[in-house]
């Protein structure tokens, strides 16, 4: 690229002056900050050489030793120590299976590169950032906008990591527990700092509600209205009652001999007046 600028030389009379583009040493800058990358030949809205790095990462990922090192340089420390990843609860871990403990590891890695990157960008953008520069350049004020507004994404996905993670260890809780977190905060801890005193409170509304309930359902009992056919059962409940025990209270009859006698007397006497009879005959 040329730029042409007019300068007066001592006669009066402008010249053209002639300037090297400046694009060769930035470019060099910005693959020493990216890694060596083959160049696109499109025109993105990104450096070609940043667009190139972040397009492989995405896909295969960074190095194990560049990706060490990047997070110990931004390991969140002192006042930006809220950006590191929050631990579970000393209540909660008991309750947790070796598969949910393991799968909350993975989640809080990723957490812990979203912090680091968050405090790389926002030490960049604290540098940059300066009245002169934002007064000075519409254009540098444009970009520092953009990072402003980067920043916030990821902070905003660094508290949706926080949210998931709560979510895959809750179904592990009892009653108590579920319904505690519904208004837990986040801070260093998973479920707060104070989320035994969650349980207790969530406890205690438990209780208060189970009493509640109970003289709800007394006064429906005592005045539930009848009908007139409960009335009648009613009515007749003592005199089945009654009958039922004299059923009961009577033994069934005894067959005993005399009762068998009479049962066959009656044959017993047809044979003696049939022999009486053949007698007088006789």
């Amino acid at each position: 690229m040329v730029i042409e600028h007019e300068s007066v030389e001592p006669s009066g009379s402008p010249s053209i002056v002639e300037e090297k583009p400046r694009g060769e040493s930035s470019d060099a800058f910005i693959g020493e900050l990216f890694g060596s990358q083959a160049q696109s030949s499109a025109a993105p809205t990104w450096l070609p050489v940043m667009l190139n790095a972040i397009k492989a990462i995405v896909r295969a990922g960074l190095n194990e030793d560049i990706k060490k090192s990047l997070l110990v340089r931004y390991e969140p420390k002192n006042e930006i120590a809220f950006l590191a990843p929050p631990r579970i609860n000393k209540e909660v871990l008991p309750n947790l299976s070796a598969t949910s403990i393991t799968r909350d590891k993975y989640q809080s890695q990723s957490q812990l590169e979203v912090g680091a990157s968050l405090n790389a960008l926002a030490s960049g953008f604290s540098d940059l950032v300066s009245p002169e520069l934002l007064q000075a350049s519409p254009e540098g004020r444009s970009a520092i906008s953009k990072i402003a507004e980067g920043i916030r994404l990821l902070a905003d996905h660094h508290f949706g990591l926080s949210k998931s993670r709560r979510a895959f260890i809750i179904p592990s809780l009892n009653l108590l527990g579920k319904t505690a977190s519904d208004s837990a905060t986040f801070d260093e801890f998973l479920f707060g700092n104070n989320f035994s005193e969650e349980v207790n409170a969530a406890q205690i509304i438990e209780k208060v509600a189970n009493k509640m309930a109970k003289k709800k359902q007394q006064p429906t009992r005592k005045f539930q209205p009848t009908t007139q056919h409960q009335q009648k059962q009613q009515r007749n409940q003592p005199l089945r009652i009654a009958q039922q025990a004299a059923k009961n209270a009577k033994a069934p009859p005894r067959r005993t001999s005399t009762y068998r006698q009479r049962r066959g007397s009656p044959q017993t006497r047809r044979g003696r007046r049939s022999r009486s009879r053949s007698r007088t005959r006789r």
